[in-house]
């Protein structure tokens, strides 16, 4: 009875391992076996998608059931318990208003949007969870993760998996990585001069 147990646990340990060892060779499949660059940005950028995808998807599922009809309105939380917020479109021109005050330009703000205080509160605490200050779009929604400074890192989340048409649009291991199925990572630096993620040189 004790070898047969024995023998169980050497399989279900060898099992695992096999999992563990397939898990990592279909990631590293799915996103072109790129490797970012050790303790960059980059890296800290995928570590929190990694660690947060459920509070990212969460934001942007509740996100995308309170969605403006224009699809080019970006919404930016900023300052301590991101309090002020930055609303760009053509129509707002960047404007900026702060969530907990009272005043009547955000009341107008959100009578426009078909919104309630309370939905623009839960989206800022869901998108301070999921570690992003921006969010705009709808297919696909984007989501700027806040570690970025003055180089933007962004979620791309699309409705359904990419095809094999849209693929090499968003996979170019510079500006894209097409992540897994519906997940694409962005990247713009532009303003710190640099084009591409930093990735680990082969």
């Amino acid at each position: 009875m004790i070898k047969f147990i024995k023998v169980i646990g050497v399989l279900s340990l060898i099992l695992l391992i096999c999992y563990v060892a397939s898990v990592i060779f279909i990631r590293n499949a799915i996103i072109g076996f790129f490797e970012p660059a050790p303790g960059s940005t980059t890296e800290r950028f995928i570590n929190n998608f990694e660690q947060q995808e459920m509070a990212i998807l969460d934001a942007r599922d509740y996100y995308i059931s309170i969605a403006p009809e224009n699809p080019e309105m970006r919404f930016q939380f900023y300052g301590e318990a991101s309090d002020q917020i930055a609303v760009s479109a053509s129509q707002y021109q960047n404007k900026k208003y702060y969530r907990n005050s009272d005043s009547l330009k955000l009341d107008t703000l959100l009578m426009q949007l078909n919104w309630t205080r309370s939905n623009l509160n839960t989206l800022s605490s869901k998108m301070s969870k999921a570690n992003c200050y921006s969010i705009q779009g709808r297919d696909p929604v984007t989501m700027a993760w806040q570690g970025g400074r003055r180089e933007i890192y962004s979620y791309k989340i699309f409705d359904r998996p990419l095809d094999e048409n849209q693929i090499p649009m968003f996979n170019d291991s510079c500006r894209y990585i097409h992540y897994k199925e519906n997940i694409v990572f962005e990247y713009d630096g532009r303003q710190k001069g640099l084009d591409c993620f930093q990735l680990r040189e082969k």
